[in-house]
Order: C-alpha cells, then structure tokens, then sequence
C-alpha cells in the first residue's frame, strides 16, 4: 500500500549495523496518522532503518457518460456547438461529457494530456450523443489565432484552462506566482475574448468563466490565486458592458473534486455534478429576452 504507486515520499533513515544482516527483509508499519495518511515504516534484516510516506489517493475520476445520461436530455443542447479550453482532465472533462450529453456538439482542447483528452473523446462518440474532437492547444504558448477555424463557428465557450493552483512558497505574496496566474485567468482570457468578438460577426457567443470562492474565503497561501480571480472578475465586469457579440459568464464555483485539490488531507467537496450541471445549463439555454 505505502510505499507504492499511490504515495508521496517524505523521508527515509538507514541505520548501520556491525555484523552480517540476514538475508530477508521485514518491514512493519511503526505508527499510521489517519490525519494525514502518513505511514511510519521500520524495515530490519539485510539493512534497518526507517521510511515515511504519505499515501496519496488515486486520481480522481470523473462522472461517465453512462452515469451522466440519466440527468440530461439527449436533445437539450442540441444545435450547440461548445469549445471546452482544458478539458482533458477534471471540471472541463465533466462540463464537455454533460454538454456531449445532452447533444452538443464538442471541440476540447489539452496542452499536455493528449491520452486523457483522447480518451475523453472516444468516451463521447461512442455513447451515442452528441460529438467530441479532442484538439491540441497551450494557452500560454499559443494565441487563440491557433483556434480561428473553429471560433467563427462556437455558440458557447468554456475556459477551464489552469496551471497548477497549489504551490509551495516563502511568504505571503509571490510576484512571480501572480504573474503566471495573471497571464492564464487575465491576459489569455482577455485575448481569447476579443478573438471570438471579432470571428462571431453577428452571432452571439456565451463564454464561461470559473472564478472561486477563495476570493472570499481566502484560504491561507492562495493569495496569489485568489487576487488573479479577483481581477478577472472586474475585467468581465468590464467587457460584458464593451462587447458586442460576447457574452461572458462568471461564477465563484465551491470546492469541487479534481486533481488540483485531491490531498491527502480528507477535505468536503460539493457535488461537481450538481455543481456544473445547472452551469451549463444557464450558459446553454439563456431566459428568453
């Protein structure tokens, strides 16, 4: 179990000893911290010392389509043609099987989890609903040029791109940090926006973005995280007033489960289904007027 292919290394300690050891090895779990899923591990025989590890959880699953399809319409999004920017994996996998689902037709796109997103893909058309292309594309090493052949054609977009949001650090506030937040939430999104005003002609375009309620629960060492949200939030405010042809929607999204906030810390999560599902569909299916 520990150590093994769902663990982190923490530390290890090898004891000398006078005299031949034996040939065998015996390894027995010393202490177990269910606070934190640490095990403390002695061995003794051929060598005698010690390793900590903490036994992380696998990673997580989301939703199948079989499980999906019970709580969405095969038609309700029919006619929609939806981009899903980082979907590979995690909230952008889910929101692209729920719109798949309900007879969307689906563009994700992954900068590095060609496997997974292909996977994804796969999932999607063979289940009879909708459609799915998996595409490459980096947010931070491309423009969306790379994306003109499919945004003159998007009813909707979902912008689940991210880097990794849990860093260890010095100190309260890393310039350095924000900076590469800012260029993903703030800078990229801005860009993507004006690409899709100006390749939507006359059509209108929803676009979603994910903010969180860190920005007001500012939970301890995501300063950085919490303030590049933060500010994507004015300057949605800001475009949504500016655009013609755009129309973006923002919501702070609970904790929910994905790779980024799997831990070996036991945390509550909502439920990412029910969480995203009305999201989509207030995205998908607007009140009249």
């Amino acid at each position: 179990v520990c150590p093994g292919l769902h663990s982190i290394f923490s530390s290890f300690e090898l004891s000398t000893r006078r005299g031949p050891g034996t040939a065998a090895l015996d390894l027995t779990v010393r202490r177990f911290d269910p606070r934190v899923s640490l095990f403390d591990i002695v061995f003794d025989g051929a060598a005698r010392g010690g390793i900590k590890a903490f036994q992380r959880p696998a990673p997580l699953a989301q939703p199948s389509m079989a499980e999906i399809a019970g709580h969405v319409d095969a038609q309700t999004f029919a006619g929609s043609v939806s981009l899903v920017i980082g979907a590979s994996r995690g909230l952008g996998e889910l929101t692209a099987k729920l719109l798949a689902s309900g007879g969307a037709r689906t563009v994700i796109t992954y900068a590095s989890g060609r496997e997974d997103a292909e996977r994804i893909a796969a999932e999607i058309r063979g289940s009879g609903r909708g459609s799915c292309v998996a595409r490459r594309f980096d947010v931070i090493g491309e423009t969306a040029d790379a994306l003109a052949d499919i945004l003159g054609e998007v009813t909707s977009v979902y912008f689940f791109a991210t880097p990794r949001i849990y860093r260890k650090k010095i100190g309260v506030f890393d310039p350095a940090l924000f900076d590469e937040f800012a260029a993903f939430y703030i800078g990229r999104f801005h860009a993507l926006c004006l690409a899709l005003e100006a390749a939507a002609a006359e059509r209108k375009v929803r676009v979603y973005f994910p903010s969180t309620v860190f920005v007001a629960e500012r939970p301890k060492g995501m300063a950085e995280y919490a303030m590049t949200k933060a500010a994507a939030e004015v300057l949605i405010d800001d475009l949504n007033r500016t655009l013609r042809n755009v129309e973006i929607v923002c919501t702070r999204l609970p904790r929910l489960d994905t790779d980024q906030t799997n831990s070996v810390v036991r945390v509550k999560t909502a439920s990412n289904l029910d969480a995203l599902l009305p999201l989509v569909r207030a995205v998908e299916l607007p009140p009249a007027g």
